[in-house]
Protein backbone atom coordinates (compact mmCIF):
# COMPACT_ATOMS: atom_id res chain seq x y z
CA UNK A 1 0.00 0.00 0.00
CA UNK A 2 1.43 3.33 -1.00
CA UNK A 3 1.35 6.62 0.89
CA UNK A 4 -1.19 7.89 -1.65
CA UNK A 5 -3.46 4.95 -0.90
CA UNK A 6 -3.27 5.63 2.82
CA UNK A 7 -4.00 9.33 2.25
CA UNK A 8 -6.99 8.46 0.07
CA UNK A 9 -8.41 6.08 2.69
CA UNK A 10 -7.97 8.69 5.40
CA UNK A 11 -9.83 11.25 3.29
CA UNK A 12 -12.67 8.79 2.63
CA UNK A 13 -12.96 7.97 6.34
CA UNK A 14 -13.03 11.64 7.29
CA UNK A 15 -15.64 12.45 4.65
CA UNK A 16 -17.89 9.53 5.62
CA UNK A 17 -21.32 10.41 6.91
CA UNK A 18 -23.21 8.61 9.65
CA UNK A 19 -25.18 6.71 6.97
CA UNK A 20 -21.93 5.65 5.31
CA UNK A 21 -20.57 4.42 8.63
CA UNK A 22 -23.83 2.53 9.37
CA UNK A 23 -23.66 0.84 5.95
CA UNK A 24 -20.04 -0.13 6.66
CA UNK A 25 -21.02 -1.64 10.05
CA UNK A 26 -23.82 -3.61 8.38
CA UNK A 27 -21.43 -4.81 5.71
CA UNK A 28 -18.87 -5.84 8.34
CA UNK A 29 -21.57 -7.77 10.24
CA UNK A 30 -22.64 -9.46 7.01
CA UNK A 31 -19.05 -10.36 6.18
CA UNK A 32 -18.48 -11.77 9.67
CA UNK A 33 -21.70 -13.82 9.45
CA UNK A 34 -20.66 -15.16 6.04
CA UNK A 35 -17.20 -16.04 7.34
CA UNK A 36 -18.79 -17.87 10.27
CA UNK A 37 -21.02 -19.87 7.89
CA UNK A 38 -18.00 -20.64 5.72
CA UNK A 39 -16.00 -21.91 8.70
CA UNK A 40 -18.95 -24.05 9.78
CA UNK A 41 -19.30 -25.51 6.27
CA UNK A 42 -15.57 -26.25 6.15
CA UNK A 43 -15.79 -28.09 9.51
CA UNK A 44 -18.74 -30.13 8.24
CA UNK A 45 -16.81 -30.95 5.06
CA UNK A 46 -13.78 -32.06 7.07
CA UNK A 47 -15.96 -34.24 9.33
CA UNK A 48 -17.64 -35.77 6.27
CA UNK A 49 -14.23 -36.50 4.75
CA UNK A 50 -13.10 -38.15 7.99
CA UNK A 51 -16.31 -40.23 8.11
CA UNK A 52 -15.89 -41.22 4.47
CA UNK A 53 -12.28 -42.24 5.10
CA UNK A 54 -13.29 -44.30 8.13
CA UNK A 55 -16.07 -45.99 6.13
CA UNK A 56 -13.66 -46.76 3.28
CA UNK A 57 -11.10 -48.21 5.69
CA UNK A 58 -13.77 -50.34 7.37
CA UNK A 59 -15.00 -51.61 4.00
CA UNK A 60 -11.42 -52.38 2.95
CA UNK A 61 -10.75 -54.25 6.21
CA UNK A 62 -14.01 -56.20 5.86
CA UNK A 63 -13.14 -57.10 2.26
CA UNK A 64 -9.77 -58.43 3.42
CA UNK A 65 -11.47 -60.49 6.15
CA UNK A 66 -13.93 -61.81 3.57
CA UNK A 67 -11.09 -62.89 1.27
CA UNK A 68 -9.36 -64.61 4.20
CA UNK A 69 -12.61 -66.35 5.17
CA UNK A 70 -13.13 -67.53 1.60
CA UNK A 71 -9.61 -68.96 1.49
CA UNK A 72 -10.17 -70.76 4.79
CA UNK A 73 -13.54 -72.07 3.57
CA UNK A 74 -11.93 -73.37 0.35
CA UNK A 75 -9.15 -75.10 2.31
CA UNK A 76 -11.69 -76.71 4.65
CA UNK A 77 -13.80 -77.85 1.69
CA UNK A 78 -10.74 -79.44 0.08
CA UNK A 79 -9.91 -81.21 3.36
CA UNK A 80 -13.51 -82.45 3.58
CA UNK A 81 -13.40 -83.80 0.01
CA UNK A 82 -10.13 -85.63 0.72
CA UNK A 83 -11.53 -87.04 3.95
CA UNK A 84 -14.75 -88.24 2.30
CA UNK A 85 -12.73 -90.04 -0.35
CA UNK A 86 -10.46 -91.58 2.29
CA UNK A 87 -13.41 -92.54 4.50
CA UNK A 88 -15.10 -94.45 1.69
CA UNK A 89 -12.12 -96.81 1.79
CA UNK A 90 -12.61 -98.12 -1.73
CA UNK A 91 -9.06 -97.39 -2.87
CA UNK A 92 -7.22 -96.64 0.35
CA UNK A 93 -7.33 -97.81 3.90
CA UNK A 94 -5.89 -96.39 7.04
CA UNK A 95 -4.00 -98.67 9.36
CA UNK A 96 -3.91 -97.75 13.04
CA UNK A 97 -0.93 -98.28 15.34
CA UNK A 98 -1.78 -101.94 16.02
CA UNK A 99 -2.41 -102.93 12.41
CA UNK A 100 -6.21 -102.68 12.26
CA UNK A 101 -7.75 -101.27 9.10
CA UNK A 102 -9.89 -98.21 9.83
CA UNK A 103 -12.86 -97.35 7.64
CA UNK A 104 -16.09 -95.36 8.02
CA UNK A 105 -17.22 -95.01 11.65
CA UNK A 106 -14.06 -96.60 13.01
CA UNK A 107 -11.97 -94.04 11.12
CA UNK A 108 -14.22 -91.22 12.39
CA UNK A 109 -13.83 -92.42 15.98
CA UNK A 110 -10.04 -92.73 15.69
CA UNK A 111 -9.74 -89.20 14.23
CA UNK A 112 -12.06 -87.77 16.90
CA UNK A 113 -10.02 -89.46 19.65
CA UNK A 114 -6.73 -88.14 18.22
CA UNK A 115 -8.16 -84.59 18.00
CA UNK A 116 -9.50 -84.78 21.56
CA UNK A 117 -6.12 -85.97 22.85
CA UNK A 118 -4.39 -83.12 21.02
CA UNK A 119 -6.82 -80.58 22.56
CA UNK A 120 -6.25 -81.95 26.06
CA UNK A 121 -2.47 -81.70 25.68
CA UNK A 122 -2.66 -77.95 25.01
Amino acid sequence: MTDDDITRLRELAQAATADDLLRMVVQVDTILALLSRLESAERERDEARADMHAAWKSAHDNAAKFVDAEAERDALAADARRYRLLRRGQHWSVIDGIGDTLRAEALDAAIDAALAAKEQSK
